[in-house]
């Protein structure tokens, strides 16, 4: 092994000394392997109270209590990721007969929600107590140090995070036989709070590319949130649905059901006026938008919901007077609301209200020469050149100003005959269309592709896309341009409990497209982001959901 000697500077030496000794082997002469067993702990309480009452033949009453705590704690290096759950569902509820026609019943609810990530020093570990506190503007939240090569210090650039919901909901439904006709009308009203705090960087994030680079404070890129930005939101946001549903028994083995409901949503608001986007997204405002001509003030987004009639059709007949065979189908129009887990990260991440600075040495060395990135006081020190953006560019994270109201378009058609006794075959086709639904998280500010030459129509991908626009980083918005597609035939086959025995089986095919599976690109998919930012629909083909044969038989 050789030995020599290497200089340290003085602000990254605690930091040097900070690393564990291997203990399971080299990797080079400069490296070695560290194993630490540690184990990740989960919990969960959960408990359940109900209590009945009935006032009379004609009246009764119910109240229901859910208090579900969960938690786990993931050890890292020198952190831990703590992850917490708070969640408490209490419904009130009352039945009131009418008549011997006509039931009532009257609904009130309230859910409160509470998600929190955290990461926090490891107490267990031997590691100095310095190594727990932030680089940057938060001071409860560790800093990072990131080195190419090594394992570094820290935990996540999101955490922590802190998501708390209010939901208040009131519902009336009325139920009336009148004849043939079994009707059911009522309507429900919700208020949601959404609070959170929603964090980028906030311990401060320090990067070298490689060791060497580590042990001499040649750092690479430091990224924080800007000062005076502000990570808290409480969005307010309410919906209103009405609706009318008549089961119509037209004639003996044939009922007909039709419905139709109505329902919006108002556009969010926020507690404290934070709301902040871009209603211009042509390509002609994209690349020329600068901090202060970015739109401050509601509405969030122009609301897409007041249309939204959702008629529902569907039917049961029974051809035959045996009634062994039966055949149901329907369809119907289906909105999905735009609400918090829409707009949550976009609503958070949007100048003059916040912004991150993310600064690399090569811009600060363009813009001030002479002048380094100060490892590891830089947010301290230089915070003028953070506020300033100097070697630095904002970043952008919105949610469509003009949305569009994602909507699904289901039906399907079934036949059941009973072939034998106790068992029963059962052949369907489903199918649903989605249009507008959201899609996320695109980078508007980026140039993939370059003509391979004058005059030709073939494109050569960047390695390193460039900016279309220089006053900004990324520029990541949420559309609603997204469609889908599913196809399905069914067959089932069910054996009822007889003699002993008793079987269930189904088998589907189908077929899923999709545009984009999720409205955020979950990395769950392994889908990715959109591969096209101007060209989103050249991303559709088979769904990351898609299964074409699925096989389920019990007994």
């Amino acid at each position: 092994m050789l030995f020599r000697s290497v200089p340290i500077a003085p602000g990254v030496r605690p930091y040097l000394l900070a690393y564990p000794l291997p203990n399971a082997g080299a990797i080079d002469d400069d490296r070695g392997y560290y194993s630490d067993a540690a184990a990740t702990v989960t919990n969960q309480n959960y408990y359940l109270g109900r209590v009945d009452h009935n006032f009379s033949t004609d009246d009764s009453i119910f109240f229901r209590l859910v208090v579900d705590n969960a938690g786990s704690d993931n050890p890292q290096f020198n952190t831990r990721e703590v992850a917490k759950t708070g969640s408490r569902y209490s419904t009130l509820e009352q039945t009131h007969i009418y008549s011997p026609l006509i039931l009532g019943r009257t609904h009130f609810s309230f859910v409160r929600t509470n998600l929190r990530f955290a990461d926090i020093p490891r107490e267990d570990a031997g590691f100095p107590e310095f190594l727990g506190k932030s680089l940057g503007s938060e001071a409860d939240v560790p800093g990072i140090i990131t080195i190419t090569g090594l394992t570094g210090f820290g935990g996540g650039t999101t955490n922590p995070k802190k998501h708390v919901q209010n939901t208040f909901q009131f519902k009336e439904d009325i139920t009336w036989q009148a004849g043939s006709h079994a009707f059911k009308f009522g309507g429900q009203f919700e208020r949601f709070q959404f609070n959170q705090r929603s964090d980028f960087y906030p311990g401060g994030n320090f990067t070298f590319g490689s060791l060497a680079s580590f042990l001499v404070s040649d750092v690479t890129a430091g990224n924080f949130i800007r000062p005076g930005s502000d990570d808290i939101r409480g969005w307010r946001q309410s919906l209103l649905g009405l609706y009318l549903h008549d089961d119509w028994k037209l004639a003996t083995g044939f009922t007909l059901n039709a419905g139709l409901r109505y329902e919006i949503i108002t556009s969010p608001t926020e507690a404290n006026g934070k709301v902040a986007t871009v209603r211009d997204l042509s390509l002609a405002n994209l690349y020329s938008l600068t901090e202060a001509r970015i739109d401050v003030g509601e509405p969030y987004f122009r609301n897409p919901s007041l249309k939204n009639f959702a008629p529902r059709v569907g039917f049961a007949w029974t051809p035959f007077g045996s009634a062994k065979t039966s055949v149901r189908g329907g369809a119907g129009i289906f909105h999905d609301q735009i609400l918090f887990n829409s707009y949550g990260t976009a609503g958070v991440r949007m100048s003059p209200f916040f912004s991150v600075a993310e600064v690399d040495q090569a811009s600060l060395t363009a813009a001030r020469p002479g002048v380094r990135i100060d490892f590891p006081n830089m947010f301290f020190t230089q915070n003028d050149l953070l506020r300033a953006n100097i070697g630095s560019k904002p970043q952008l994270d919105g949610f469509v100003w003009d949305a569009q109201q994602p909507t699904v378009y289901k039906w399907s058609l079934d036949i059941e005959r009973e072939v034998i006794a106790d068992m029963t075959v059962a052949a369907g086709y489903s199918g649903s269309r989605g249009v507008h639904m959201g899609r996320g998280a695109i980078n508007y500010n980026t140039n993939l592709y370059i003509p391979a030459g004058i005059g030709r129509t073939n494109f050569i991908l960047l390695a390193t896309p460039d900016l279309l626009n220089n006053n900004f980083g990324r520029m990541r918005w949420r559309i609603t341009d997204a469609n889908t597609a599913y196809h399905a035939l069914r067959v089932n086959v069910d054996k009822r409990f007889s003699r002993g025995f008793q079987i269930s089986s189904s088998y589907t095919w189908s077929k899923t497209i999709d545009d984009s599976t999720t409205g955020i690109c979950n990395v769950d998919y392994q889908e990715g982001l959109a591969s096209q930012p101007y060209a989103t629909k050249a991303d559709r083909g088979l769904s990351a959901l898609h299964v074409a044969h699925n096989l389920v038989i019990n007994g």
